[in-house]
């Protein structure tokens, strides 16, 4: 566990004992919650990340309110202070945000596929229902457990085709193609970097265009005698170089998937998910390569999502 201990609080003679007592009524008036819980793990501060323009002010009856802003407006700076948790951590844990999200919540366990299925003919997702039901037979009566995915939209609003199918089915046939998606010849599908990477690459291309302009400010700084030929050299040359680093960052950015690396972590997500290993560890295996998996029954049709490398 990281460590907080450069982090020095307050002294009470800092605070005041009015300051003091004063900070403490307005900690008991907020209380802990799910929400609280969000803003920390959504706060990329503790990777050492500063993110600027993530929200606008709007004003709704006379009240301030702050709106998020799309990841493709925020202004990112890394490395900006020592991070709190590594990145591989951070990743896992959106990951696992990005998985749950539409998922069905109400579910009584945890399940390998959960959050990842979606309807192939409505787009919504599939979520997982426990049927029991009581069998009578001569020799007695006993309970059984029926596992079926249905799509949600259908059980809340009847717009869409059931597609029920016994869970264990479609998990069977989903572990089937990921073995399948190992052989040379599959085709694969993957989904397109997270719009994080992407904000990214925005970044580094709007840093790009500005290249020229700085390099005009230095030429006129030498017109006006403000710098001397050779200080227009060296800023010319700083700025080349920093333009072709540039130029490397944003090609590593937009490279083609890295098939070797995704077929190892693929195999090595199709061993955990047949292994005997908790279901934690089984998905979070899962989640490093597949970003979606949809099925429709009345297409009879299974497809998946790789995820970007």
């Amino acid at each position: 566990m990281t460590s907080f201990s450069s982090c020095v609080a307050p002294t009470a003679s800092a605070w005041g004992t009015a300051g003091l007592a004063q900070f403490g009524d307005a900690a008991n008036r907020r209380a802990w919650g799910p929400n609280s819980v969000r803003v920390i793990l959504d706060n990329p501060a503790y990777i050492g990340r500063r993110v600027w323009n993530r929200s606008r002010i709007v004003i709704v009856d006379g009240t301030i309110r702050h709106r998020p802003r799309p990841e493709s407006h925020h202004v990112a700076v890394e490395d900006a202070h020592p991070a709190v948790i590594d990145a591989d951590t951070w990743e896992t844990v959106q990951l696992l945000r990005d998985s749950r999200a539409g998922g069905d919540r109400r579910a009584a366990g945890d399940y390998l596929l959960r959050g990842l299925l979606r309807c192939g003919d409505c787009g919504g997702s599939l979520c997982m229902t426990t049927q029991r039901h009581m069998r009578h037979r001569k020799a007695g009566s006993h309970q059984y457990v029926y596992n079926a995915v249905v799509c949600n939209r259908y059980q809340h609003t009847g717009e869409c085709a059931r597609q029920g199918i016994r869970y264990e089915e479609l998990e069977a046939m989903v572990l089937a193609e990921m073995r399948g998606a190992l052989e040379p010849s599959h085709d694969l599908a993957f989904a397109p970097p997270t719009e994080r990477r992407a904000s990214q690459a925005d970044n580094l291309a709007a840093r790009l265009r500005e290249i020229p302009a700085r390099i005009d400010r230095q030429v006129q700084a030498y017109e006006v005698g403000a710098i001397s030929l050779d200080e227009l050299k060296a800023a010319r040359d700083r700025l080349r170089a920093e333009e072709q680093a540039l130029r490397a960052q944003l090609d590593q950015k937009t490279e083609q998937p890295n098939l070797m690396a995704f077929t190892a972590s693929l195999r090595e997500a199709v061993a955990l998910a047949e292994s005997g290993a908790d279901i934690h560890t089984r998905r979070k295996a899962l989640l490093r390569v597949v970003s979606q998996i949809t099925w429709s029954k009345t297409q009879n049709k299974l497809e998946i999502l790789w995820r970007h490398p």
